[in-house]
């Protein structure tokens, strides 16, 4: 997926945090966005039954929120300065880039020579930055063909009858875990420019 970002080809992402609750039962629910203040909120009301509904405000932030991806680098260097290092130099495993002299923040766990940072990217070391332009709540199976693509897959080359959306399910399962396309949770989808 960072490859699709740095190509430009991945403009949406789905995630479920936040949810988890509304996700036990997702058809139960119905789900309507609430325009109040620059927060996404959506309020999720019981469709039948004796469950109370609520409000979730969105975990990943709102449109015009900037976010910064955690994505997986290797440190290949570093200055040390009395015992403590000052500045490391990273190797990006999705494509191989190289930045070097990044600042190292104290707040950091030091990485050792050849291995990967442990969360992934601090933002200091963050290459990527993403914009939110909008966010919305919709069942994972009604992602269209479009909005697939936008995840960043592809359809299968003809004569294959293999749609990108397929495709993005077994994404999904992979990334999620096996019956997670089946369970159908709720996603926010949130649209994103570089």
């Amino acid at each position: 997926m960072v490859r699709a970002l740095l190509a430009g080809t991945k403009t949406q992402t789905r995630r479920t945090r936040g949810l988890d609750f509304y996700n036990e039962q997702p058809e139960r629910w119905s789900v309507k966005p609430i325009y109040l203040r620059k927060d996404a909120l959506w309020e999720f009301a019981p469709m039948s039954g004796s469950l109370n509904g609520g409000v979730v405000k969105c975990p990943y932030g709102a449109a015009g929120d900037r976010l910064w991806l955690r994505e997986r680098a290797r440190r290949i260097g570093a200055v040390v300065d009395r015992g403590r290092i000052t500045s490391i130099d990273l190797q990006y495993e999705a494509d191989g880039a190289t930045r070097i002299a990044v600042p190292f923040p104290d707040r950091i766990k030091p990485v050792r020579h050849g291995h990967c940072l442990s969360m992934g990217c601090y933002r200091e070391a963050s290459r990527i930055s993403l914009e939110i332009t909008d966010v919305r709540v919709q069942r994972l199976q009604e992602i269209s063909e479009e909005d697939a693509i936008a995840e960043g897959v592809e359809a299968d080359e003809p004569p294959s009858q293999v749609r990108a959306a397929d495709n993005f399910s077994l994404l999904w399962e992979k990334i999620n875990g096996a019956g997670s396309w089946g369970a159908n949770p709720m996603a926010p989808r949130r649209p994103a420019s570089g």
